[in-house]
């Protein structure tokens, strides 16, 4: 039988490339100053929204809610599509579990219909390779369910690392106090966090100066890579593509087999970790993505 497969707007491809995948996803929200709009993920929007940051306004975000993904499924259950959805991690935000909540209210309305949703425990390149990957099981004619073990499978083995520029925003969230971020500011200390094996967040090290957290990021791939899987690295950044751009010549000057591929962040990505954050994403070996 013939699924759709969705995604929300954590999943960092361009809107021209999900048009071509023929990829429908559903909308977080961000609230600028009280005011808030579904997530816009076109490249001006993004550059806009952290214009919006480094000016001072009041951002957070909010989740889809069940109602959201029940608009955004409905046409394909008339139609008779069944659907695989791919969802931002959990650890990280309630869409997931809003998706479940609408599936379970819309199969009381179409029994005969399945709809399967998974949690990627991943977002940006990682998120966005799990959604590539399910078109392409689609397009070799895999089913559903094979679908959907065939990213069960994969999505523990994407290994996300991120490094804030400024620890403003995580004190903001309450993932370290404003002491520690004053003393980490002034004495310039990048810390590295790590996605965890079920979507947690911790700080795995810290490093003194830009450049040392770069290569720091360097060095977890070359120790954690797998490299017969891993063909491609994603870096995902928060409005600072030089800094981007430098993370990717250091990589290629270590691991020149490698591509490497970069892009923006999403404001609902972004909202969290601030502007000047980086992100790298690539497989690992096995047990690389450890509990933390």
């Amino acid at each position: 039988m013939p699924y759709q497969i969705t995604t929300d707007s954590c999943v960092d491809l361009p809107p021209a490339k999900l048009e071509e995948l023929g990829i429908r996803y559903a909308k977080l929200h961000i609230i600028i100053n009280g005011v808030s709009k579904p997530e816009d993920i076109r490249h001006e929007a993004k550059v806009a929204f952290y214009q919006d940051m480094r000016a001072g306004k009041q951002i957070a975000t909010s989740q889809v809610n069940p109602n959201e993904f029940i608009e955004l499924w409905t046409p394909a259950l008339d139609a008779g599509e069944d659907i695989l959805h791919i969802s931002f991690l959990s650890a990280l935000s309630g869409s997931y579990n809003s998706a479940c909540v609408a599936r379970n209210m819309l199969l009381e309305d179409y029994p005969e219909r399945t709809v399967m949703v998974i949690d990627s425990l991943c977002a940006s390149g990682g998120q966005a390779r799990l959604v590539e990957r399910a078109v392409a099981l689609r397009e070799q004619n895999a089913s559903l369910k094979e679908a959907y073990d065939e990213i069960d499978r994969w999505r523990g083995q994407y290994c996300i690392y991120i490094t804030p520029d400024s620890l403003s925003h995580l004190k903001r969230s309450g993932r370290i106090t404003g002491a520690a971020a004053t003393v980490a500011t002034l004495l310039q200390i990048k810390p590295i966090i790590v996605v965890g094996k079920t979507g947690e967040l911790a700080v795995l090290d810290k490093v003194k100066g830009r450049r040392s957290s770069l290569k720091r990021l360097v060095d977890i791939l070359s120790e954690k890579v797998d490299m017969l899987a891993c063909t491609v690295v994603d870096i995902c950044h928060a409005d600072c593509l030089p800094d981007a751009n430098n993370l990717k010549e250091m990589i290629l000057s270590r691991l020149p087999n490698l591509s490497v591929y970069i892009r923006m962040a999403s404001a609902s990505i972004g909202a969290h970790c601030g502007p000047g954050a980086i992100a790298l994403i690539f497989v690992g070996g096995k047990n690389a993505r450890a509990a933390t």
